[in-house]
């Protein structure tokens, strides 16, 4: 139907990130098959049609007008579902968005190169370079050791409300590389790219609450079992602490845990 003329399409979605990935496909698949257009995400869970109801029409018809271009869209959505300051990350970001820009026309592939090296801040000479598109999913699953947190933080993503009983037992800091993203989550910043990233990564599970639990257990058994290791190698620690700090992971934390139970996170390990 839509190929019967030669329209403009705006696509519109609330702005949250189903409503995100939705528009972040529809796009791609628009851009792919030829079409112009742009996308608007209602902003705090809008809808068109209620701003219409209460009389702001014109606030509707300005977003409408302003629609990011669907290339532009794309291109954004997809590497800043990167952090781009990992080069392995970036590495994946270029591959893929250089393989959506492979779809595309070669003249309008050509006008939008400049554009993807500018947001990936490489050269625009790389995308004229063969490029291993078997890596482009590389963003979180290259990882595999770090399944666990993200596991763990994609669960949070779809089910807030389990955020406060995984802080009664994990601190921010037991997330490593991934406590910023963890900060970020607990602190309710939605827009955060790797957050958005995480939230259309169908390569995690969205667990149930005793999943959760398992999964839970068995990352802080890592957890501790590493602590300990450090704590015995430190030899700078008083002998005193160094000799609490074992006893309590070594004949009670991890037992617990081990048990089934899930042991409150305490600040003096």
């Amino acid at each position: 139907m839509l190929r019967k003329g030669e329209p403009r399409i705006i696509l519109a979605y609330d702005g949250d990130k189903a409503g995100q990935a939705a528009a972040l496909k529809a796009a791609q698949m628009l851009s792919a098959s030829g079409f112009d257009g742009g996308v608007v995400l209602f902003p705090d869970g809008q809808d068109p049609a209620d701003l219409i109801a209460k009389g702001q029409s014109e606030a509707v018809a300005k977003l409408l007008r302003e629609a990011k271009p669907l290339i532009p869209f794309v291109l954004e959505q997809i590497i800043y579902a990167y952090d781009l300051n990992d080069p392995r990350a970036k590495e994946a970001a270029f591959g893929a968005a250089k393989l959506f820009l492979e779809g595309l026309s070669q003249i309008i592939k050509d006008a939008y190169i400049p554009m993807a090296a500018t947001l990936l801040s490489v050269s625009p000479a790389l995308f004229g370079k063969q490029t291993d598109h078997s890596r482009v999913r590389e963003n979180f699953s290259q990882r595999r050791d770090d399944v666990a947190q993200l596991s763990i933080l994609k669960t949070l993503l779809e089910k807030p409300n389990l955020i406060d009983s995984v802080l009664d037992v994990i601190d921010v800091n037991m997330f490593g590389g991934y406590a910023e993203l963890f900060s970020a989550l607990i602190n309710g910043e939605k827009e955060h790219p790797q957050l958005m990233g995480l939230s259309v990564d169908e390569t995690f599970h969205v667990m149930n609450e005793d999943e959760l639990q398992d999964v839970l257990r068995n990352f802080l058994i890592k957890y501790y079992d590493t602590k300990l290791r450090s704590i015995v190698a430190d030899t700078n620690m008083p002998f005193s602490k160094k000799s609490f700090m074992i006893r309590k992971i070594k004949t009670d934390i991890i037992p617990r845990l081990k048990r089934g139970e899930m042991v409150s996170f305490d600040t003096n390990i």
